[in-house]
């Protein structure tokens, strides 16, 4: 028996050499090239369109929110799910997977064969595959650096191999790199990121937090100033001993602070950009506490105007924020010093000097705080990030006929009825069965008697004169532009004047 093939045996039961393997349902082949994975990814995807081929009949099917529903959770989670293995797989074998994305895009908007795939994307709100690998890629990495003792840590802060990357461009960079190239193209790099010990309380031994509302019962709206401004009166006279401190979180664009106003001190803190107003409220809250246990005094009183950071606080078994936590561990820290904290919500803007101070500070412009960032914050402005690249993207489409009535991918409503909404989406983007059938067929374009020129969407509605006569009839005008037929809020008579001039049935 040669050394081969002993290797290959365990015992007396032979060991089989297969050339792909699955685990945890990812197809592992021998060269990692991860293409079987996704040819099997692609079958399977296949036929769950046949159920949105079922549901989407454009007469009678369900409308396009449904169909994008069912299309997430048969298609999308199948193409999401490992992604962030697979992922490192050649763009060439990526894009066999786009059939199957553009196919099922296709069907849930009903938009024409021919339409272009950008277009799918903004129609059903859907960024392209590419993207959505990037920004869950970024998002795992976050999410594992944030978890203390994580197996992915090692190799993450591992010096890279950068230069031979950059050398050698057909290599093909490991996960780790991947992702910290999104997080670099999102000015993220070097980017602190706040772990999350979620064993700091046991649930045995959850602390127990309470806040005053000497507000509840008064609607912010219908109550003038001056009565908030009594309440908070009497409130500090019924709490005279405990020394007050104001605290609140800013967040504008470009900037995120945190104000405290403290024994007639002012405290200003510039934050890291991609943090939340709500991680700048609990940050605000903890430079709080953390100056008054280096305090002489025993007896405090915490003011903010975050209704969100204090219900975190008392339902923190829920909402397990890493700052929430450091706050509940300080706040337990200085229970044991014999500290008198209590908690108190203010309205803001209501001319309470403290909260208008803590306001002020937290807008100023000020010293930086090296504060690590929170998983949440990061993944919303990854998201963000990737929206912006799509955004950009869609904005070099100049001649798409959508991009001219659409020039946002921002999410336009559907039209409850099914036949009304394929409708109205190919005219949006401008291919039907009427101005494009010839393209499936090898015919020439159909032309206008009239106007000697080929039929679009955009001549038949605004452009050729025969029409004329019926676009004053139903629209009061003669002069149009697409936005005000196909916009994001269609005219009420735009079916009835297709219907007049017989080109409803040919859409």
């Amino acid at each position: 028996m040669s050394p081969e093939e002993q290797r290959m045996r365990a015992g007396h039961i032979q060991i089989p050499v297969v050339s792909a393997v699955r685990f945890l349902g990812v197809i592992f082949d021998c060269k990692l090239t991860f293409l079987p994975h996704v040819l099997y990814l692609r079958k399977k995807c296949e036929r769950s369109l046949n159920i949105l081929k079922v549901l989407s009949n454009t007469l009678w099917g369900a409308d396009r929110v449904s169909l994008l529903r069912v299309y997430q959770t048969l298609i999308l989670s199948r193409l999401d799910y490992g992604c962030v293995v697979y992922g490192s797989a050649r763009a060439s074998v990526l894009k066999r997977l786009d059939t199957v994305y553009h196919s099922a895009l296709r069907i849930c908007s009903g938009a024409f064969k021919t339409s272009p795939v950008t277009s799918l994307y903004v129609v059903c709100h859907q960024p392209p595959l590419e993207l959505r690998r990037r920004q869950l890629c970024a998002t795992y990495f976050i999410r594992a650096m944030s978890v203390p003792y994580h197996p992915l840590k090692p190799f993450a802060l591992a010096i890279g191999l950068s230069r031979l990357y950059e050398a050698r461009l057909f290599n093909i960079k490991p996960f780790s790199e991947r992702a910290k190239a999104v997080l670099n193209d999102a000015h993220l790099n070097n980017i602190n990121i706040q772990e999350n010990n979620i064993l700091a309380f046991p649930p045995w031994d959850i602390q127990i937090f309470h806040y005053h509302n000497p507000f509840s019962g008064y609607d912010k709206a219908g109550t003038a100033a001056v009565i908030y401004q009594q309440l908070f009166s009497f409130h500090r006279s019924k709490y005279s001993k405990y020394i007050p401190v104001y605290t609140d979180g800013s967040k504008t664009a470009g900037h995120v602070g945190c104000g405290v106003v403290f024994n007639n001190t002012i405290l200003s803190f510039s934050l890291h950009n991609s943090m939340s107003v709500f991680s700048a409220e609990l940050t605000a809250i903890l430079v709080a506490l953390q100056h008054i246990i280096v305090s002489n005094h025993r007896h405090f009183c915490v003011y903010t105007d975050s209704m969100s950071a204090l219900e975190s606080l008392h339902f923190s078994t829920e909402h397990r924020h890493p700052t929430v936590i450091e706050i509940l561990l300080l706040l337990r820290k200085l229970e044991r010093k014999s500290f008198h904290i209590i908690f108190s919500w203010v309205p803001g803007h209501v001319d309470i000097l403290g909260n208008e101070q803590a306001d002020t500070a937290a807008r100023s412009i000020s010293d930086h705080m090296q504060r690590p960032v929170c998983y949440q914050d990061l993944k919303t402005f990854t998201q963000n990030y990737i929206h912006r690249v799509w955004q950009e993207t869609w904005d070099q489409q100049i001649l798409n006929k959508l991009h001219s009535i659409h020039p946002s991918t921002s999410h336009w409503a559907a039209l409850p009825v099914r036949r009304h909404d394929v409708r109205l989406t190919r005219l949006r983007i401008g291919h039907t069965r009427f101005t494009h059938r010839h393209l499936l067929l090898g015919e020439n374009a159909p032309e206008c008697p009239s106007c000697k020129v080929p039929y679009s969407v955009c001549h038949i509605l605004i452009d050729c004169p025969v029409f004329n006569h019926h676009r004053i009839t139903f629209f009061h005008t003669s002069v149009l532009t697409l936005s005000d037929l196909v916009g994001e809020s269609p005219h009420q008579n735009l079916f009835a004047f297709i219907l007049k001039i017989g080109f409803l049935h040919m859409i």
